[in-house]
């Protein structure tokens, strides 16, 4: 079921007036309950915490197994989203 929402600060929001942002997914009753029960999800099974410490982890372990890849150039994160950047002439390195 789509959805959409926008999330910003009081300082952004305050200036959105009505018809300045609209959705093709907003509004729809059933998508809206289904939006909510699924924070609620996010919420009550601290998913987020559990993405910061299980990103500490995975993270830790790109940069062991990357660390003598001359190729790699950086390995970076945020939780669970995680990057390894490649040197754009990885051939060449």
């Amino acid at each position: 079921m789509p959805i959409s929402c926008v999330l910003a600060n009081n300082e952004v929001m305050l200036n959105i007036k009505p018809g300045d942002h609209g959705s093709t997914f907003g509004g729809n009753p059933l998508a809206c309950a289904i939006g909510i029960e699924a924070m609620n999800v996010v919420k009550e099974e601290k998913l987020v915490e559990n993405s910061a410490s299980m990103g500490k982890i995975l993270l830790a372990g790109l940069k062991e197994i990357t660390k003598d890849m001359k190729f790699v150039k950086e390995v970076r994160g945020r939780g669970l989203f995680c990057a390894c950047e490649i040197y754009p002439d990885a051939d060449n390195v």
